[in-house]
């Protein structure tokens, strides 16, 4: 039970850290009516361009 756990608390960190820049970029823009700067999108950058390596990483065939 506790490996089930430990992996559904994986999958929604995974899945919010894709997420969440997405969000706080929109929600700067139309909620808060401020334009995201260029660090803003910088650290969206990052955090997919982390989310890329993980996720397109070279299979291993063993």
């Amino acid at each position: 039970m506790q490996t089930f756990l430990l992996y559904v608390v994986t999958a929604v960190a995974e899945i919010l850290g894709c997420y969440l820049p997405w969000r706080w970029l929109a929600w700067l823009w139309v909620v808060d009516e401020v334009r995201p700067t260029l660090w803003d999108a910088a650290g969206v950058a990052l955090t997919l361009a982390g989310m890329a390596v993980i996720a397109f990483q070279p299979r291993l065939h063993a």
